[in-house]
């Protein structure tokens, strides 16, 4: 910054880096730079904003005028790059962030890597701060944002496609939505795996095992590939670049809320942890409002991760009719022998009806299920039980709550499920719900996707990396199988 010799009193903005590395769930890099005004349009900074004094920031916004803050308020400041509300976050200055919002900054402001100032404050061991967010009613408030990934965002990052665009365009692009990294956008091994998470299903506990599957870079490369089908095929056909569109804005969600609840479940001890979590489940919740009341059927595009770490599972809403009268599905997904229930698979499929849904009973049972849920971050075997004993409690309270009719009899909705699952918990998930979501362009996506992604791996050497993993994998998967088939009585 240098000093502006017509505004006395101010900062101009002259260079502002255009990424920072924080280091992130799974240890790899992560921008926690949000949307970035040109150095051109730099807002005039007032100089008390450096010195970080509460009384001295009120002092100099307040008698600017609403753009003007808005503008101060949206600028990347100094390092690492992060708006004010963040960056005040990150100090341990909630009361900074209060005086912010207080002028009309949103609270709710994000990095791209999908990270909110409570998220900040954890990451950078500000625990008090990240309390002190949580426990003020206004400011835990102010953070709750159902809509956190638009349309609009994603279309405008999708323009910068060029019309001849090779793979480094599109991995640009795609980090530009992710807020990934290049380097595990392109790693052999990770490439390795999601080729077998797309195709190879019954050797995926296995590799699990063997190779330390990251779910992160599944919900990366899944927007990678959603904007490789974009710019294949999305220029000459509109119905499929909007419902490609839409794909990309909820797997984006859902690689937030993954990083969200991995910060919040490594960085927090447990009733902070429980805080922050319900702050989580209540923007879910809102979103699930929000569509019940526009009665629009948005519910079927939901997809809402709970657990993502070692165990995915995700929860869906979607609207069906039981003897002429409306319901909707609560679908719990982890299908595969591996996790859940050895000879039903692990799908979960709820069946409640419409008013039910709307109470506040359920409200706040689902509260309660989603934050029960989203806090299983072990890699223990442990964790796979605790999810579904939690949903076990969730079903007894319902029936507890508002009555054994509240929850029709979800047999007549298991088989059509369980057809679609696939042998692993990542895909079981991922893929069924691309597929309902993107409806009559599923099946062109899914012939796009595993070839490119095979090519790509290609293009990494790792042939015979894929060869040895998928080897591995089928010896431990079979020993698996085995042990659950001798378990159960079925040799």
């Amino acid at each position: 910054m240098e000093r502006d010799p017509d505004n006395r009193g101010f900062y101009r903005m002259t260079h502002v880096r255009e990424s920072q590395s924080v280091q992130r769930a799974f240890g790899s890099p992560v921008d926690t730079a949000s949307s970035q005004t040109p150095a051109a349009d730099a807002p005039a900074i007032p100089v008390a904003l450096s010195g970080l004094d509460v009384i001295e920031v009120r002092k100099a916004l307040t008698p600017m005028s609403e753009s003007e803050r808005g503008r101060v308020f949206a600028y990347p400041m100094g390092t690492p790059g992060l708006v004010p509300v963040l960056d005040a976050a990150r100090r341990g200055l909630p009361q900074l962030a209060a005086v912010y919002a207080g002028l009309g900054a949103a609270l709710n402001v994000q990095t791209l890597a999908g990270l909110q100032a409570v998220h900040i404050a954890l990451n950078a061991g500000q625990q008090e701060t990240a309390r002190s967010f949580l426990e003020t009613p206004k400011l835990r408030e102010a953070l709750i944002d159902p809509n956190r990934v638009s349309l609009a965002w994603v279309s405008e990052k999708l323009a910068a496609i060029p019309a001849e665009a090779s793979d480094a365009d599109l991995d640009r692009v795609a980090l530009s939505i992710s807020g990934g990294s290049e380097r595990i956008l392109n790693k052999a091994d990770q490439l390795s795996l999601y080729c077998a998470h797309l195709k190879d299903a019954a050797d995926v506990p296995g590799i699990l095992k063997a190779e330390g599957w990251n779910p992160e870079s599944a919900l990366e490369m899944r927007i990678r590939s959603l904007v490789g089908m974009v710019a294949q095929s999305g220029a000459n056909d509109r119905g499929l670049r909007k419902a490609l569109t839409r794909e990309i804005a909820v797997t984006t969600e859902a690689l937030h809320i993954e990083r969200r609840v991995y910060v919040i479940t490594q960085k927090a001890d447990a009733r902070l942890m429980r805080a922050a979590l319900a702050n989580e489940a209540e923007a879910i919740l809102r979103k699930i409002d929000s569509a019940l009341a526009a009665g629009n059927g948005e519910l079927t595009v939901q997809l809402i991760p709970v657990n993502t770490f070692a165990h995915a599972m995700y929860m869906e809403l979607e609207p069906c009719f039981v003897d002429g009268e409306k319901n909707y599905l609560l679908r719990f997904d982890n299908a595969g022998y591996f996790n859940g229930t050895h000879t039903q698979k692990g799908s979960k499929v709820y069946p409640i009806r419409d008013a039910v849904l709307a109470t506040p009973e359920m409200r706040d049972l689902l509260k309660n299920l989603i934050i029960d849920v989203m806090a299983q971050r072990s890699k223990d075997a442990g964790s796979v039980e605790a999810i579904y004993e939690a949903l076990n409690r969730w079903v007894a309270g319902v029936i507890a709550e508002l009555g054994p009719e509240s929850l029709d009899d979800p047999r007549k909705f298991e088989e059509p499920y369980l057809t679609q699952a696939v042998g692993n918990c990542v895909v079981a998930n991922l893929q069924p719900s691309t597929t309902r979501r993107l409806g009559e362009y599923a099946e062109a996506f899914h012939a796009f996707e595993y070839p490119d992604v095979r090519r790509r791996r290609k293009l990494a050497n790792s042939e015979e990396l894929f060869d040895e993993a998928i080897e591995r994998a089928q010896a431990s998967a079979g020993q698996k199988r085995a042990e659950l088939d001798a378990k159960a009585g079925l040799t």
